[in-house]
């Protein structure tokens, strides 16, 4: 512990009387007091939590929570506040994040600081903990290690989804103009490559300048609506699309997305199931390299996507590349919301961000009303960034976005830790 915890948490309490649990960041210090490993994390992310004990273990917790709650459970010895943290998280959201290196994690051998395989029973039990809580709700999900998980021997989890428990039907809506190339290569991947079967695709023919699209559409017997527009207005088309679904269950897609992993569907919906308050949902996309393109939304500066140009299967900083957790926003390119949710807020803003930041701005509408954002990696696509519309962003809409959320620039963004680079790459500043 540093000489100054106590003083920085009691600060903090004095500013948030109302939190139940407070926790900061680490690092880790060996038998020979060398420091290493520092691990600045987010600000309070559920679905984080349920991916792995990213809190750590310095516990500053309100004692009438902790009590009400029955303290730690012998049964979970090696993973006693990692179980206490997810019940705790089932009951309140006043949890506070100090975004200092305010403890020093022991690694000596027989930590699991070292290694989970110092203790590989807390492993296992880490899985029963995270499996009581999908239990609780009542998710159909099996809790796992993945197969990454398994070969590091590290506490990683995530949620197995079983196509049989999951039939709800999803309207994908894909704009496009003209293009009908770059559309085939999205619909057939779609169609080829998708296990679940309960969807259907609605295409938004857009200011075609042929009778391309509208032939192949018509051949593949494939819904669509025509809707001309005087300029492109990415928020205008889809909001008038979603008035033409029955579906509860909307995904928005740009016609330059393939499919790369068949369950990609499934693992969006089953994240989106998992909890009632999960507004949005996004997916890993890369580039044709297999580098990242999209991990989640970050506001720095200005909107920027998290691990860009990452390998496809590195982990990255603390993981964060290769689970699911919790962002301020996700793109629309590829993104699964709910029709009543999306009407509840009032869609895409078509007045202020026709083009550019409509999808940041629905996701940070969302977080206002209390629901999460969540980026599922395991949802894995490709992204040919701007085949048919080119890229860019209108100035204008940068301004009236810069002042409509200035309070993320003044304070940051609260799923991202002030210690690291402002390009959303992760990189340690100290």
């Amino acid at each position: 512990m540093r000489p100054e915890t106590l003083y920085e948490y009691v600060k903090f309490l004095n500013k948030n009387n109302d939190v139940d649990f407070i926790y900061s960041d680490n690092d880790l210090i060996d038998e020979y007091g060398n420091r290493y490993n520092y691990k600045f994390k987010p600000g309070w992310s559920p679905e984080l939590l349920l991916s792995y004990a990213y809190t750590s273990h310095f516990k500053f917790y309100r004692k009438s929570v902790f009590i009400d709650l029955g303290g730690f459970r012998k049964e979970f010895d090696g993973c006693q506040d990692y179980e206490f943290n997810l019940r705790l998280a089932e009951k309140t959201s006043e949890i506070g994040h100090i975004p200092k290196i305010l403890y020093h994690w022991r690694s000596v051998p027989g930590s699991t600081a070292r290694s989970g395989a110092e203790k590989p029973e807390s492993l296992i039990r880490g899985i029963k903990a995270v499996q009581g809580i999908i239990d609780s709700r009542g998710v159909n999900a099996t809790v796992i290690q993945p197969d990454f998980a398994r070969e590091k021997r590290v506490g990683i989890y995530k949620l197995d989804f079983s196509p049989e428990n999951y039939d709800e039907k999803v309207t994908i809506i894909i704009p496009t103009k003209d293009g009908v190339d770059v559309l085939k290569a999205c619909i057939e991947s779609i169609e080829n490559k998708t296990t679940y079967r309960n969807y259907e695709i609605l295409v938004i023919n857009n200011n075609s300048t042929t009778k391309n699209v509208e032939t192949y559409l018509n051949e593949k017997g494939i819904r669509y609506i025509n809707i001309k527009t005087e300029a492109f207005n990415y928020s205008y088309i889809n909001n008038k699309a979603v008035e033409q679904v029955d579906s509860e269950y909307i995904l928005f897609m740009n016609n330059d997305i393939e499919v790369i992993s068949p369950n990609w569907l499934l693992e969006m919906v089953g994240i989106m199931k998992s909890s009632e308050k999960i507004g949005a949902v996004g997916a890993k996309l890369l580039y044709p390299d297999n580098s990242v393109q999209h991990g989640g939304v970050i506001i720095t500066n200005s909107p920027v996507h998290a691990g860009k140009k990452y390998p496809k299967d590195s982990l990255g900083y603390l993981a964060f590349n290769g689970v699911v957790r919790n962002f301020s926003a996700v793109t629309a390119a590829c993104m699964l919301t709910r029709k009543s949710v999306f009407e509840g807020v009032g869609g895409f803003d078509s007045e202020k961000f026709p083009v550019s930041y409509n999808d940041v701005d629905y996701c940070l509408k969302l977080k206002e009303k209390g629901y999460s954002i969540v980026q599922n990696p395991y949802a894995l696509l490709y992204h040919y960034e701007g085949k048919t519309r080119g890229r860019g962003v209108d100035p204008q809409e940068r301004e009236f976005f810069n002042r409509k959320w200035n309070k993320y620039f003044k304070e940051g963004d609260p799923f991202y830790n002030p210690n690291l680079s402002k390009d959303g790459n992760f990189d340690i500043l100290i």
